[in-house]
């Protein structure tokens, strides 16, 4: 408290003399120095305003800059907290504490013993058919990576992860201002789509950031194929990270090259099998993208379109095809794609006795496969 008295007296003197010297100034039309005044002026802050500064940051941040749980170390560090008397100005302290003491919970998935009927008997994983399992878990991993494909298409959002741990490198390597990013880039713009597949698995098929710097240029050849960029020399340096540039570039492209190729093709993509293209059928499209998806997701497990006379189509039983998406642990398939067929199979322990009044099919099977243990 002394400390802080006497810091405000001292301030308090200065406003004084500088409202006398802005008098006078205004009398005379004399501007005078005032930087023995101004440029000494300490700032004090409270400790609380201190603490919600930081932590209202966002988590965003350049590379070069502190993240913010070292802002919150630095900051806890440096104070005295046995000094501190005022219960608002502790609070920081106390929720750092309790965050330190509170250990989140464990949360855990129910057994399938808990939601359904069919597994009431011990050995029904057992039970299942092999080809119908595999014939489900090829079906699920095309619907989720439908999905995906949706949201990179429907939603783009800008990574530029490679992009600045390019510019950090060269940063690093003080070669900022001999060359940026976009000319290390604009080096390879000459390079098909396939060239770029074709150089990057070569680059991981090598040991490219174990090469001595006498060995590098030849299998810098090696992995681009019929010429060099003129930035051979700063892709050979391997100084800070430098081995990262090339494997950087061609991830970027490589990702950049896939993005336009499922934009023009509306998701599909030239290796896709028949099951993925039949899953991509329209999904584009569609202004309800999911409905979709989920429709031609139940049509390839009970098609019933025959493509020519005589043609036996494969159909999964519903039933069957619930206990193959359990047995593979993916509750958010059957929530999203079958809940009308796991209706029937599951052991509803917390709905009353009638069903609530305005719960839709979907919101009645999500709050019984919901079900968790916290531990």
């Amino acid at each position: 408290m002394m400390k802080r008295r006497e810091q405000y007296r001292k301030e308090t003197e200065i406003l004084t003399i500088l409202t006398g010297l802005e008098i006078d100034s205004a009398k005379s039309g004399i501007k005078p120095d005032l930087s023995e005044y101004l440029g000494n002026r300490a700032k004090f802050k409270n400790i609380f305003l201190r603490y919600k500064e930081i932590v209202g940051e966002p988590d965003e941040h350049a590379w070069y800059e502190p993240t913010k749980n070292k802002k919150l170390k630095t900051y806890f560090d440096s104070v005295a907290w046995d000094e501190v008397t005022a219960n608002l100005e502790r609070t920081p302290l106390y929720a750092r504490q309790l965050e330190k003491q509170t250990r989140p919970p464990k949360v855990q998935a129910a057994p399938s013993a808990e939601l359904f009927t069919f597994a009431l008997d011990p050995d029904w994983k057992e039970k299942l058919d092999p080809r119908t399992l595999e014939k489900m878990r090829s079906i699920i991993a095309d619907y989720e990576e439908a999905k995906r494909r949706c949201a990179a298409y429907r939603h783009i959002k800008p990574s530029g992860n490679y992009r600045k741990d390019v510019q950090r490198i060269l940063f690093s390597q003080d070669r900022e201002d001999e060359i940026s990013e976009d000319e290390l880039y604009q080096t390879f713009e000459w390079y098909e789509a396939y060239q770029i597949r074709r150089s990057l698995a070569a680059l991981r098929e090598s040991d490219w950031q174990f090469t001595p710097s006498e060995d590098r240029e030849q299998l810098l050849y090696t992995i681009l194929g019929s010429h060099l960029p003129p930035t051979k020399e700063v892709l050979c340096d391997f100084r800070s990270g430098g081995y990262r540039l090339l494997g950087d570039i061609l991830m970027d492209l490589d990702e950049q090259n896939q993005d336009a190729a499922m934009r023009k093709y509306k998701g599909v993509l030239k290796d896709d099998t028949a099951q993925m293209k039949s899953m991509m059928l329209g999904v584009m499209e569609s202004q309800d993208y999911r409905q979709t998806l989920i429709r031609n997701c139940k049509s390839i497990i009970w098609p019933t379109i025959r493509h020519y006379p005589g043609e036996v189509l494969e159909q999964i039983d519903w039933d069957d095809a619930v206990m193959c998406a359990e047995a593979l642990g993916k509750r958010d398939f059957i929530l999203e794609v079958l809940p009308a067929s796991a209706l029937d199979l599951v052991i509803d322990h917390t709905a009353p006795e009638k069903k609530e009044r305005g719960e839709s099919l979907v919101e009645r099977v999500g709050r019984i496969l919901g079900l968790h243990r916290v531990s």
